[in-house]
């Protein structure tokens, strides 16, 4: 999926993640490309600005992205969390394999009232990224495994060249993001059911 070049106000200039549910609602962000996206003319920017944003307003909820590259971006900010201000309400963001060229900030999240937001991203390729993780206000849990460091090589469209510090670098298995295992392809946790 690619995201280009679209314009908001506020946060999520590419994408908006809010739920409203009885249940905790999962969203997952997988193979998306997020380049260009910037705030519509005349809106005030605010260093937490982000392309995707997770920030539900009546409900907890879990956002999972594997896979992710973001580069050329106008906002300063890669990613927002923040949950609803209601006691026990959480935002819960897990991540893999996200390459993330060009940003102020990588992962920005902010608790206000009574909400818990939490960050955990792994195998996170940072490059011209200022800061890892910035927080706005409350004290987000934020957790980076094992980033990398270095140069993309993207060419034109997006894609890694040879050289680049991408290469080899990833989660090979990231079955643990995904607990039916379909996305990871583990045919042994997916469920079956009886006709």
């Amino acid at each position: 999926m690619i995201v280009d070049d679209n314009r908001a106000w506020e946060q999520g200039k590419g994408v908006y993640l809010d739920a409203a549910s009885a249940v905790t609602p999962e969203v997952r962000l997988v193979n998306v490309l997020f380049s260009t996206n910037d705030r519509v003319d005349g809106a005030p920017s605010a260093t937490e600005d982000a392309v995707p944003a997770v920030a539900p307003g009546f409900t907890s909820l879990k956002a999972t992205l594997a896979h992710v590259t973001a580069a050329q971006n106008l906002a300063p900010t890669f990613l927002f969390a923040r949950p609803d201000t209601n006691p026990g309400r959480t935002v819960e963001v897990t991540a893999a394999n996200v390459l993330l060229s060009g940003f102020q900030n990588g992962f920005a999240a902010e608790e206000v009232g009574d909400g818990e937001a939490t960050v955990v991203h792994t195998n996170t390729l940072l490059y011209n990224v200022m800061s890892r993780h910035l927080t706005v206000g409350g004290t987000p849990t934020f957790t980076s495994v094992d980033p990398v460091i270095g140069d993309p090589m993207l060419d034109v469209g997006y894609r890694l060249q040879v050289g680049s510090a991408a290469i080899d670098t990833g989660v090979d298995e990231y079955s643990v993001l995904f607990v039916d295992g379909f996305e990871s392809g583990d045919t042994t946790a997916w469920s079956s059911q009886s006709p």
